[in-house]
């Protein structure tokens, strides 16, 4: 398992990007019943404000906000983005599934915006970037690549041996600095989930792999 440096240096937040071998962290065959609050995850860009203990799936949402002390949020991944967001002013934490889907769909765009409306600022926001496929393995068609640069993207992509490769770090990084979010605050762990086989990856093992279920929930 691996934590965000970042987000370890404040003391009223818990985190936790699991590997394969935190079994209590992973999902390696079917479960009825998430151990944490979740949500469904339909590669789109709604997020949900919750506002009270539930561990059951909101349905049809890709984010899950939430201002309740010890009232964790996961996220389920094996090669998209878990993105972690917190406000230790206004005591907000947010937990993001974000695939190529829904980064072109605008998911981080509303988690900040929902962020705001419930007293969070983009000023005081730290962000987690947990492991995901990088560019390094990410090889896409080149219409993904000019949907990402029709937004008005900087460098996100990259062509090598006849193959167009995508950033989607990058891609998370530069909505949330578009957002106003300090880019000092965005820390990004930088772990390839297709490279490294203590992960699931989806792109490596197809659906028969598992998934990790990464943690974020305040400590106040």
């Amino acid at each position: 398992m691996i934590q965000s440096k970042l987000l370890q240096t404040f003391k009223g937040v818990f985190h936790i990007f699991p590997d394969r071998s935190d079994q209590q962290f992973t999902i390696a065959s079917k479960q009825k019943k998430p151990p944490l609050s979740m949500v469904e995850q339909v590669h789109g860009k709604k997020v949900l404000f919750l506002k009270g203990k539930n561990d059951s799936l909101g349905k049809g949402y890709d984010g899950i906000i939430t201002d309740v002390d010890h009232l964790d949020l996961g996220v389920r991944t094996a090669d998209c983005l878990p993105i972690f967001l917190y406000d230790p002013i206004a005591q907000i934490v947010g937990a993001l599934h974000a695939g190529w889907k829904g980064l072109y769909a605008g998911i981080i765009q509303e988690a900040v915006k929902k962020f705001q409306t419930y007293g969070g600022n983009t000023s005081s926001m730290v962000i987690a970037i947990g492991p995901h496929i990088e560019s390094c393995c990410y090889s896409v068609d080149k219409g993904r690549v000019d949907k990402f640069a029709k937004n008005g993207l900087g460098k996100v992509s990259f062509y090598r041996k006849g193959k167009w490769y995508l950033d989607l770090g990058q891609i998370a990084t530069q909505n949330l600095l578009s957002m106003g979010v300090r880019s000092k605050r965005i820390d990004d762990v930088s772990i390839c989930t297709s490279c490294h086989q203590e992960y699931f990856s989806y792109r490596r093992e197809g659906k028969k792999g598992g998934r990790m279920i990464s943690r974020i929930g305040l400590r106040l």
